[in-house]
C-alpha cells in the first residue's frame, strides 16, 4: 500500500483510488471531485511526518550536537554573548581538556566550528577566536594540525569575514591574524 500516492502505479490495491460516491457527486459540480480519503490514510500520513521528523532527530544523533561533549559545554560557555569580557579560566580549562583527552581537539574545532558559521551575533564570533586563539597558542600538534587545515582557515575563518556578512573592522583584523598564527602553527 502506497501512503503517499494513493490510487497510483506504487499502490497494491486500485481500490484505495479516490473515486467519489453517489452523494458526493450530487453535492460537486463539474470536473471538480473532491477524493475520499479514509481515516488509515490521514493516519498513515501522519506517521510519515512523525517519521520524518525522528529522521531528523536521529541525524543529530548521528553528527552529533558539537556542544554536548565536554569540551563542547565549555567552548559553548565561554563563547556566550552575554559574557562581558573573556572568561580565561575557562579558556585554559578548554586547553586542559584538549591536551588532556583522545577526542578533545576534534570535539573542541567542531564546537568553535559550530559558534563561528552562520552566527549572525559579532560578539559570539570574538569570543569564539579569543578560545582558538588561547587553544592554538596552549595546545599541541594534534589541535594545529585540524585548525591549520585548509578546510578550516578557509571554511571556516575565511567564510566568516566574506563581504555578505558585513563584518566589523575588527572582527576582519582578528580574523587575518589568526589565519597567520593558525597557518604558522600547521607548518611546525
Amino acid at each position: 500500500m502506497c501512503l503517499l500516492f494513493p490510487g497510483s502505479v506504487f499502490s497494491r490495491d486500485r481500490s484505495e483510488a479516490a473515486v467519489p460516491n453517489k452523494a458526493t457527486r450530487k453535492h460537486q459540480s463539474g470536473a471538480q471531485r473532491l477524493p475520499n480519503y479514509s481515516h488509515t490514510h490521514w493516519t498513515g500520513r501522519l506517521t510519515i511526518i512523525r517519521a520524518m521528523f525522528s529522521i531528523g532527530e536521529k541525524m543529530e544523533f548521528l553528527i552529533g550536537n558539537p556542544f554536548s561533549t565536554p569540551v563542547g559545554q565549555r567552548v559553548e560557555r565561554a563563547t556566550i554573548g552575554s559574557l562581558q569580557s573573556e572568561d580565561w579560566g575557562l579558556n585554559i580549562e578548554i586547553c586542559d581538556i584538549i591536551n588532556e583527552t583522545d577526542e578533545g581537539p576534534r570535539d573542541a574545532v567542531k564546537a568553535i566550528k559550530k559558534r563561528i558559521i552562520g552566527n549572525k551575533n559579532f560578539r559570539e564570533i570574538m569570543l569564539a577566536l579569543t578560545v582558538l586563539e588561547a587553544c592554538v597558542k596552549n595546545c599541541g600538534h594534534r589541535f594545529h594540525i585540524l585548525v591549520g587545515s585548509q578546510e578550516f582557515v578557509e571554511g571556516v575563518l575565511v567564510r566568516c569575514i566574506l563581504p555578505k556578512y558585513n563584518p566589523p573592522t575588527t572582527l576582519h583584523d582578528r580574523v587575518l591574524s589568526l589565519i597567520q598564527v593558525c597557518g604558522s602553527c600547521s607548518h611546525r
